[in-house]
């Protein structure tokens, strides 16, 4: 059965006339427009725009925050943490169970004041790890903006977390797997975790 949450290209995202969209941490009505948006509660909004193969992502909150941001293919999930610095993870299924490799989050991206420099570092990272976001002290401090690469991901599931100090606010806001798990969205790599992709946003199918 086709999953109702599956978005159709063209359809929700409006993607005609497409604005670029610098991950400086800014959020302009120009970038964002025909952007689909998602309310997660006080005032905390997850906005959605795919082109292509990328998907731009846009977190806004009243409060200081970082985020969370979690893209799978039903067989791997990668972990993208953005706070002061960027890292990632990635999980790969095991009978049930999502398993890792990776020891730590590996930190980058600490730059406090968006420059060329800054925008220079942030191309060559995404590169490498073909995702990029601003840390939460670059641009107005309640906005993170992610591009990711969705290319070798033949089903996309997605989902992502604005962790205030105070509340964690997911997307899907029904959310209720180990992407929610505190000491995960904290940075910190648990070695084996439970995961339901098929129940994140389907953000399109090949």
């Amino acid at each position: 059965m086709l999953n109702l949450k599956i978005i159709f290209v063209g359809l929700l995202f409006g993607a005609c006339n497409f604005n670029p969209i610098q991950t400086d941490g800014v959020l302009t009505d120009i970038e964002w427009k025909d952007a689909e948006q998602n309310a997660v509660g006080d005032g905390n909004k997850v906005y959605l725009k795919l082109e292509n193969d990328k998907l731009y992502v846009a977190l806004n909150s009243p409060k200081s925050f970082w985020a969370h941001l979690y893209l799978s293919d039903g067989k791997r999930i990668k972990v993208m943490h953005a706070s002061a610095a960027l890292g990632a993870i990635e999980y790969k299924e095991s009978n049930s169970i999502w398993l890792t490799n990776d020891k730590s989050f590996v930190y980058d991206l600490r730059d406090s004041k968006f420059t060329n420099e800054t925008a220079s570092k942030m191309e060559a990272y995404y590169s490498r790890h073909r995702w990029v976001a601003n840390n939460n002290n670059l641009g107005d401090r309640k906005t993170i903006e992610a591009r990711i690469d969705l290319d070798g991901f033949d089903v996309r599931y997605f989902a992502c977390v604005i962790a205030t100090p105070d509340k964690l606010y997911p997307y899907p806001v029904e959310l209720t797997d180990d992407a929610v798990l505190t000491r995960l969205v904290q940075g910190y790599a648990v070695d084996s975790l439970k995961f339901d992709p098929r129940l994140w946003r389907v953000i399109s199918e090949k």
